[in-house]
């Protein structure tokens, strides 16, 4: 089995220092650094948008339910003994329970 002469090595080991540091430079570098840093609040701000958006689809969504629910309420008190009424009053036990 041949070995490896000191100048192999040393060969082999400047070019492995070599890649390290360009590797490390191209991975640390101050211009990837501050990329990733641009990326990464872009992809917030985008998010915060996201939350605004389901967020205001959440309060619309809950205005819609409350007026629903007051609809069939109204709708239940006008007509207490017809099956429009029950209907209503079914409605409103299913959705929302008993209120006591």
């Amino acid at each position: 089995m041949k070995q490896f002469t000191f100048k192999t090595l040393l060969i082999i080991t400047f070019f492995l220092v070599a890649t390290i540091l360009v590797l490390s430079h191209k991975v640390f570098s101050p211009a990837t650094i501050q990329d990733r840093e641009a990326a990464l609040i872009r992809e917030l701000k985008e998010l915060e948008q996201e939350f605004e958006q389901i967020s205001s689809a959440l309060e619309s969504a809950r205005r819609k339910d409350l007026k629903l629910k007051k609809w069939l309420e109204k709708v239940a008190r006008e007509n207490p003994d017809n099956p429009v009424g029950e209907e209503a009053r079914r409605l409103l036990e299913r959705t929302w329970g008993s209120e006591e």
